[in-house]
């Protein structure tokens, strides 16, 4: 037992001296190469002028060769709005912050979901194609045996009472995908996408969509009308264009976001859906709002960009079911868009703030969705702002198909004259 134990403090005494030996080492290496020991983090920049966008550019290259490929370098160029989104060395952040061209430096968090985050369990069918809280249910789904119908949340906007006019306005969905292979979602040349790179290098797909939120919006907007099956929706006729502002578990990031708003931009969108968000209490400096990331300064001067060029922006309220403001539609610029139920009332559980502007069908919405990749709903059931969103959205596009010549400012405000 003596040998034995003396035994095993010689080993262990030479293990500390060997972790003292690599401890010594590693602060050799990062007193002589820094930007070894240093970390890269995605931040969102706004820059003044040249020469700031040039620093930023430098800065980020700096970070993707130190990283050896693992920094992404510039990951959204919104250079029309002198925006950017970059992976930088952490070394380099306070010396961009300094640096009289650069208006600020962000970080990128985690904090975007979609705003649909509960199940529709309890929702059921009756015969009358009506629903109700009643009849207990654990299934989200339920297929209909008859032809094509027309949801309530069509006809309560009066969208079945108008066709789409000779100009319809190209509207952009960023959110988790399009499944492109589902029946009575229109296909190219009527929708068209851009794919999307995360930084781990995984591709997402404009094309599919695992969870089917962005499958939904679209069937509210455009299902196609008059095939027979499944749903119409409320702008039939409509040209989509698809990002993914969501990843296939339905969340994402800031950066991730503007990337696939600016791609909406890119492609000429006039009207932009944007069914997620994150939720923050407390909007004062050094709130959760702050703290958390949920609201930027950075993010609001990108949208004030973005609707100055006369492109709308219609975000989901939020599902909380509170006055919680709900990021980015609680932005100014942006349409905040609230759930009501059948009966006009604000739907249980979508927030209502002084930034709500508008509402649109929010519970037991009648929608077109996934079951899995090859699978598709032709008439399944949704609950919340998502939908309620995208209702508002086939509105917008649907009026200004008749008024191609009005900007987005008489858009919103018709909308908002006109609603009930």
């Amino acid at each position: 037992m003596a040998s034995y134990y003396v035994a095993s403090v010689r080993y262990h005494g030479t293990r500390i001296r060997e972790k003292q030996k690599m401890m010594i080492l590693l602060l050799f290496l990062c007193g002589t190469f820094l930007p070894v020991c240093s970390s890269h983090i995605r931040s969102i920049i706004e820059y003044i002028d040249e020469d700031g966008r040039q620093a930023v550019i430098d800065a980020a290259d700096r970070a993707s060769i130190n990283f050896g490929g693992s920094g992404k370098g510039i990951v959204v160029d919104a250079g029309q709005f002198n925006f950017l989104a970059a992976d930088l060395m952490e070394n380099d952040i306070p010396r961009l912050r300094s640096n009289p061209h650069i208006r600020s430096v962000e970080p990128d968090v985690y904090p975007i979901f979609h705003a649909v985050p509960f199940d529709n369990s309890g929702i059921a069918e009756d015969a009358g194609g009506n629903y109700d809280n009643e009849n207990q249910s654990s299934r989200k789904h339920k297929r209909r045996k008859l032809a094509e119908a027309i949801p309530t949340a069509v006809t309560m906007i009066q969208a079945d009472l108008l066709s789409q006019g000779p100009d319809p306005p190209l509207v952009c969905i960023a959110d988790s995908g399009y499944a492109l292979g589902h029946p009575d979602l229109p296909q190219p040349p009527l929708v068209s996408g851009t794919d999307m790179e995360l930084p781990n290098g995984r591709l997402l797909r404009w094309n599919q969509d695992i969870s089917g939120h962005g499958t939904e919006s679209a069937g509210m907007i455009a299902a196609i009308e008059g095939n027979g099956v499944g749903l119409r929706g409320a702008s039939p006729g409509v040209t989509l264009h698809i990002t993914r502002g969501l990843d296939d578990d339905k969340r994402s990031t800031v950066s991730q976001m503007l990337l696939s708003v600016q791609q909406c931009v890119d492609a000429g969108a006039r009207i932009i859906n944007l069914s997620l968000g994150c939720p923050c209490y407390d909007d004062g400096p050094g709130g959760s709002c702050w703290s958390s990331r949920c609201y930027s300064q950075d993010v609001e001067r990108y949208f004030a960009s973005v609707a100055a060029k006369g492109i709308m922006l219609i975000a989901a309220a939020g599902n909380q079911g509170d006055e919680v403001s709900f990021y980015p539609a609680s932005y100014p610029v942006v349409i905040s868009a609230g759930a009501a139920n059948r009966h006009l009332k604000k739907f249980g559980q979508s927030n209502i703030n002084d930034q709500v502007e508008l509402m649109g069908l929010g519970f037991a919405v009648r929608v077109l969705s996934v079951k899995n990749t090859t699978e598709y709903e032709l008439d399944a059931v949704a609950s919340g702002t998502s939908v309620a969103t995208s209702a508002v959205v086939a509105s917008a596009a649907l009026l200004w198909s008749h008024f191609p010549d009005c900007n987005s400012t008489h858009i919103r405000t018709a909308l908002g004259r006109t609603a009930i």
